[in-house]
């Protein structure tokens, strides 16, 4: 009897933990399907909002396209015409030289280093100027685009600077060529 009594309670309790733990296994099933819905909620909720930022940042860069173009030929034609007054200098600095018939050592050189860095400088101009007019909001581009233009403004700048110093080396030659030729008068005693 007594083993009847073990296999009975035995028997029991094991029907009492299958049905008291079908309940928590479903709460749990349910539990993982409402987080899996939630979880999923989440991820359009936050794929909206990254659509409408997009949005909101192209509908801002549209508006904006246009000043920034604008911005960029106005760089592009300051940078020009500092070509062409540093190329003026240049050739009537050349044309006093030839005019005058100095006679500096290095002047082959000097006119070559003006020449190369207005060459350098007029590239710059270019490639700038290029790159500004190629800009659009649904470009490739448009998130980097203040980077490379500074990058691209900073070399237009330091050509444009090395163009004028070799314009101030030039200068500067021809005015010792004229100084010298001034000394040379005055202990002579010729006037020009």
């Amino acid at each position: 009897m007594t083993k009847i009594i073990r296999t009975l309670t035995l028997g029991l309790t094991v029907l009492a933990l299958a049905v008291l733990a079908t309940p928590a296994f479903a709460v749990n099933a349910r539990a993982e399907a409402a987080q899996q819905t939630a979880e999923e909620k989440r991820a359009v909720a936050q794929t909206r909002a990254a659509s409408k930022l997009d949005d909101a940042k192209q509908k801002v860069c549209k508006n904006r396209e246009a000043s920034i173009k604008k911005i960029a030929s106005n760089i592009q034609e300051r940078a020009t015409r500092q070509l062409d007054v540093f190329g003026k200098i240049a050739d009537r600095t050349m044309k006093f030289y030839e005019d005058k018939q100095y006679s500096v050592a290095t002047y082959d050189d000097l006119v070559a280093t003006v020449n190369d860095k207005r060459t350098a400088a007029e590239q710059a101009v270019k490639d700038v100027s290029g790159f500004s007019e190629s800009f659009s909001c649904t470009s490739d581009n448009a998130a980097t685009f203040k980077d490379d233009v500074k990058s691209q403004l900073q070399a237009e700048q330091a050509a444009l600077k090395e163009y004028k110093t070799a314009i101030k080396d030039l200068i500067v030659g021809v005015k010792s060529a004229n100084s010298q030729d001034k000394t040379t008068d005055t202990t002579t005693g010729e006037q020009q």
